[in-house]
């Protein structure tokens, strides 16, 4: 789960973030979920769940960890880029204390 954040982290930030309203998606810029799907590597989706549960989690504590908490976190107006790279940085920690 650790590799999967980190590398979704990555594409973010290399790629860009992305939110409605924040112009065309198809420049490569992602959302926070779409980083994690995209961040599997073509190994099943499936395996991004247990990183958009510890994300969501994080975003959304007193939620249930589903990755529509997560999509309306990231699409919420006024989110910032550095709020969601915190956010990431938060779940890879708890990712890597909890040894996964």
């Amino acid at each position: 789960m650790e590799g999967v954040l980190g590398r979704a982290k990555e594409l973010l930030q290399s790629e860009g973030w992305w939110q409605p309203g924040d112009g065309n998606p198809a420049s490569g810029r992602r959302c926070a979920h779409e980083a994690i799907l995209d961040a599997c590597n073509g190994v099943s989706r499936l395996n991004g769940k247990p990183a958009v549960f510890i994300l969501s989690r994080i975003v959304a504590p007193e939620g249930r960890g589903t990755s529509i908490e997560l999509v309306e976190w990231n699409d919420r107006r006024g989110r910032t880029r550095e709020e969601v790279m915190s956010a990431f940085d938060q779940a890879i920690s708890r990712a890597r204390e909890a040894g996964r």
